[in-house]
């Protein structure tokens, strides 16, 4: 039950993560990949919080920025972060980071939007027995508005217009045909039109999540 339970989870996990990386494909934005470490110093502060303290400044800098995270027990705590926006400096993520958290070692790289990088940080850390994480989150609008719910209306929908055959664990199409691939990115396009244009124009900043 318990290992039933952990493999619903990576699926899950897996699913918020590719998610945001199909969005980011549509729309033709980079994927990046920062690797935020803690110092024996450094330790003593709250991850999280300062975390948020960093998410803050950023913002300041870009509107669009929105991201995917997770902490693990690594060393002293190490955060590993998708984000989508603009390009920041290795040297300015290594002084404000160090500023906030008492922590120089940090990582940026570009990962072109892998299609593998999914199922890379489903393996590395949130499956894998030598590494535990602690939480994971993502941005409001890493995804967009009522994600999981239409994602799940939109599973149930396709498969009503199939029937099961138990015997052979199959799912058969009855007579209408139906592009499951078209639906999806069509909902992804609309949604990321209307929260892209409506909410990157406004000129305060309200959401830090």
């Amino acid at each position: 039950m318990l290992e039933d339970r952990n493999t619903q989870k990576v699926k899950r996990y897996f699913h918020r993560i590719a998610t945001g990386q199909k969005i980011a494909q549509l729309h033709k934005r980079r994927i990046r990949f920062i690797t935020l470490t803690t110092s024996d110093i450094g330790k003593k502060n709250d991850l999280s919080r300062d975390f948020d303290v960093l998410l803050k400044r950023i913002r300041r800098k870009d509107k669009t920025f929105q991201y995917w995270k997770i902490i693990t027990d690594e060393g002293n705590g190490v955060i590993h972060l998708l984000y989508t926006g603009k390009y920041l400096t290795h040297s300015w993520l290594v002084y404000n980071w160090n500023s906030i958290h008492k922590s120089y070692i940090v990582d940026i790289r570009n990962c072109d939007n892998n299609k593998l990088i999914a199922n890379y940080l489903v393996n590395q850390y949130l499956s894998n027995q030598n590494c535990n994480y602690t939480r994971m989150s993502y941005s409001k609008k890493w995804m967009f508005p009522n994600a999981i719910k239409i994602w799940k209306n939109l599973i149930k929908s396709v498969k009503s217009r199939y029937y099961y055959n138990p015997i052979q664990n199959k799912y058969y199409l009855h007579k209408i045909e139906i592009s499951f691939k078209t639906i999806l990115k069509q909902i992804l396009l609309i949604w990321d039109d209307i929260l892209y244009k409506t909410t990157y124009s406004q000129k305060t900043i309200n959401d830090y999540g």
